[in-house]
């Protein structure tokens, strides 16, 4: 192509993105989102479809019960504290450390308050079925450790 002849819409797109550094930085951030969600996508359908063959329609619809009554605590003890947080991070960054201390404690304090709950709730709903009550309790006792989530805003 000689100095004359007009320039692709392509090489045109390509130059001025190649001039504006923070747009790259900002495409490779998406690149990198995009394929972490993907590899989760991915591997979460791979272990749900290995568990769901493993356990049998049964014990795979038990498990998915437990799931689902335990994740009605975790939105409660999380009580859109996300939000709240990003908000105030993108607001007043200089207060970082303060604001995700104090957004730990209170999802651990959140994840702490649901437990009994959560317990006492499904002791209410199946007061026969003590393997119910044993796997809720298991799964209702990571609800305390979301607290860890606020490592995602560092």
């Amino acid at each position: 192509m000689s100095p004359t002849e007009p320039r692709s819409n392509t090489a045109r797109l390509g130059a001025s993105i190649a001039a504006r550094p923070e747009l790259l930085k900002a495409l490779g951030n998406l690149g990198w989102q995009l394929l972490d969600k993907a590899l989760r996508l991915g591997l979460g359908f791979l272990i749900l479809a290995w568990t769901a063959r493993y356990r049998g329609p049964e014990q795979f619809g038990l498990l998915n019960f437990v799931m689902a009554f335990t994740s009605i605590f975790v939105v409660i003890a999380g009580a859109g504290l996300d939000s709240i947080v990003i908000r105030e991070l993108v607001r007043s960054p200089e207060q970082r450390a303060e604001l995700l201390g104090t957004a730990f404690l209170a999802k651990l304090a959140g994840g702490l308050i649901v437990l009994p709950p959560c317990i006492a709730g499904i002791a209410l709903l199946r007061p026969n079925s003590d393997e119910v009550r044993v796997l809720v309790a298991i799964a209702a006792l990571a609800t305390p450790l979301l607290a860890f989530d606020v490592i995602d805003y560092l």
